[in-house]
């Protein structure tokens, strides 16, 4: 129960539960940020790499116009991964909302320590956390 707590308490694990919030959300976008990258550079440099191998050697399976046109459109599906996955990362803004996140994290961070270890007033560390919850909403709601 809430109202049975001093107001202190009550901010502070509210505070600790916005870092939990914040941290799990950091720790998913930071892996799906990572996946996507990943994805396109590998892509990426899968088919620099065929398509350099082609123009120094000819296609690498077969022989004639089947041989080229199924290495060209591998080449031309590694390019297709590559361009969809960063475009995805860019749709999804998955780079921009994970450093949302972690500046959540640390604002959140900063109360707790404000509470917990300098001992600020608490009506001025709820100010500021209510200014947190507004800033960081999609992150904390």
């Amino acid at each position: 129960m809430a109202s049975s707590r001093d107001p202190r308490s009550a901010l502070l694990e509210r505070i600790r539960e916005g870092i939990r919030t914040a941290e799990t959300q950091s720790a998913g976008l930071k892996k799906k940020n990572s996946r996507y990258s990943t994805t396109g550079i590998v892509a990426s440099a899968l088919s620099t790499v065929i398509a350099a191998t082609v123009a120094s050697i000819g296609p690498i399976i077969g022989q004639g116009a089947p041989a080229w046109k199924l290495t060209c459109g591998f080449i031309a599906l590694c390019t297709g991964v590559a361009t969809v996955t960063t475009g995805l990362q860019k749709q999804f803004s998955v780079t921009e909302r994970y450093a949302k996140a972690v500046a959540c994290a640390g604002k959140l961070r900063s109360l707790e320590f404000a509470l917990t270890v300098t001992n600020r007033e608490t009506g001025e560390v709820a100010k500021e956390y209510e200014s947190a919850i507004a800033s960081y909403s999609d992150v904390l709601l």
